[in-house]
């Protein structure tokens, strides 16, 4: 099992839940750095309604989070171990926890469970069944939207926040270490098929990131930084899209095509 690795002088103060969760994603932002920069931003999606956790008490071991996210009597606790779980992890653990808490408060609850088993699976170094298994629910909740299409909306429907986008999200988080061309096609979808989605300015900074690397790629990756830009100007995100995109433009790169959204540009 690799080490969950602790964090000195991680505490929260008491207070309201928008402050817990502001004070650990400010923390993680500069800590985590530019590549998992914005994957903190998903605290947005789980500051309502969360109770506040015990100032001075220790974070629960993983597996012991992940059995109380399972239970349906006690996900909410867990929701609030795995926040201060996720603030004293090192980087390269960090992200699937974080992804996995802003899924735990915007997907139905019978996903939790699975999700965060999978998570666990990543977390003890069993990456490739980890995304076999997130892989696997996912595939089961498009089924059952095709077989009701009212329980997953369509990419055109008009909704603030599909509910299979953080699933997706977490699926990419969890494909990165076992094939980082898996987890640049699963974004791929976001910024396809759910541009209206929380997950979309990540998804597109990712998807970027990734086709820019690639010189044959590269731009289809600026175009997609410029779409970013321009329909969602002020997400915390952008600050990096525009330096990656004045980076990649200094290296002589010209926009070409890439995997758009299918909706009109958003506001913010």
């Amino acid at each position: 099992m690799r080490s969950q690795g602790t964090r000195t002088g991680s505490t929260f103060a008491p207070g309201s839940v928008a402050v817990l969760v502001s004070l650990l994603f400010l923390g993680l932002l500069p800590w985590l750095g530019p590549p998992t920069l914005v994957s903190g931003l998903v605290a947005q999606d789980v500051r309502d309604g969360m109770p506040t956790p015990q100032a001075d008490a220790a974070p629960l071991p993983p597996a012991e989070v992940v059995a109380l996210l399972e239970d349906a009597d006690t996900r909410e606790r867990g929701t609030v171990e795995l926040a201060r779980l996720a603030g004293t992890l090192p980087a390269d653990l960090a992200t699937p926890w974080i992804q996995l808490l802003a899924l735990s408060r915007s997907v139905p609850g019978e996903w939790v469970g699975p999700s965060a088993r999978a998570v666990l699976n990543s977390h003890e170094g069993a990456e490739a069944e980890a995304l076999e298994e997130i892989r696997g629910l996912l595939a089961r909740v498009e089924a059952d939207a095709q077989a009701d299409p009212g329980d997953v909306p369509p990419a055109d429907a008009e909704v603030s926040a599909p509910s299979v986008a953080p699933l997706l999200a977490l699926a990419a988080a969890l494909a990165d270490p076992v094939d980082p061309r898996t987890g640049a096609e699963i974004r791929e979808r976001i910024v396809r098929d759910w541009p209206d989605a929380r997950e979309f300015p990540e998804a597109a900074l990712r998807l970027a990131r990734h086709l820019l690397a690639d010189p044959e790629r590269a731009p289809g990756g600026l175009t997609l930084l410029e779409e970013l830009l321009v329909r969602r100007p002020s997400h915390p995100v952008a600050p990096e899209a525009r330096r990656l995109r004045q980076e990649a433009i200094g290296r002589g790169v010209t926009p070409g095509d890439a995997p758009g959204p299918n909706s009109p540009d958003l506001d913010e």
